[in-house]
């Protein structure tokens, strides 16, 4: 599964080096299938994405902040791969992550 698209956030408010924000990833994905030893594509269907996720993050010197985000990553439009369902794509995520500041 690979899947990409424009996010687009809001930071709801900062106390000291802590930030708390919004994020959505709206995009597309695609669920491919295909066979472990030849590694020849079986099956494969493209499908819509959303990924509303909130996080918060701390400064940790003045160009680098470590963030902290969990959400939910919901799909449709993956009806024609037979063993490919959306609940096997959708469902609840966490992440760690550092981020670097050019200003």
């Amino acid at each position: 599964m690979s899947y990409g698209g424009l996010v687009t956030g809001v930071d709801l408010g900062r106390l000291g080096p802590l930030a708390i924000g919004v994020r959505v990833l709206w995009g597309g994905g695609t669920a491919r299938i295909e066979l472990p030893v030849e590694e020849t594509e079986i099956a494969a269907d493209n499908f819509l994405v959303i990924e509303p996720e909130a996080g918060a993050s701390v400064r940790l010197v003045p160009r680098l902040d470590a963030r902290l985000s969990g959400g939910y990553r919901a799909v449709s439009g993956v009806e024609d791969v037979s063993s490919v369902t959306g609940g096997q794509l959708r469902g609840a995520f966490a992440a760690l992550g550092l981020a670097f500041r050019p200003w």
